[in-house]
């Protein structure tokens, strides 16, 4: 079972009514969710989504950039692969 696609979402949460996190106001916050497909039909999820009071709209694409590295980088990979197990 092997990964052969990774998939990105990105999608505005829009608040029900304002509020404050902290001492600055909370924007509505985007977040991002990635499905990883294997070729067995198999998929999974997982889903970033910075909130807080140093929120930065910024903060999301520096996720989004981060999974266009991460996201090939595991295509081909089982859940075996010696990439995935490595400790420092």
């Amino acid at each position: 079972m092997r990964i052969t696609e990774v998939r990105v979402f990105e999608r505005v949460l829009v608040k029900a009514r304002s509020y404050n996190m902290s001492t600055s106001a909370v924007a509505d916050p985007v977040t991002t969710a990635v499905e990883v497909v294997t070729d067995a039909g198999y998929s999974g999820w997982g889903e970033a989504c910075p909130a807080g009071p140093l929120y930065a709209p910024v903060h999301v694409g520096g996720i989004q950039a981060a999974l266009g590295l991460l996201g090939p980088a595991v295509l081909g990979l089982t859940r075996l692969s010696s990439v995935c197990c490595r400790w420092p």
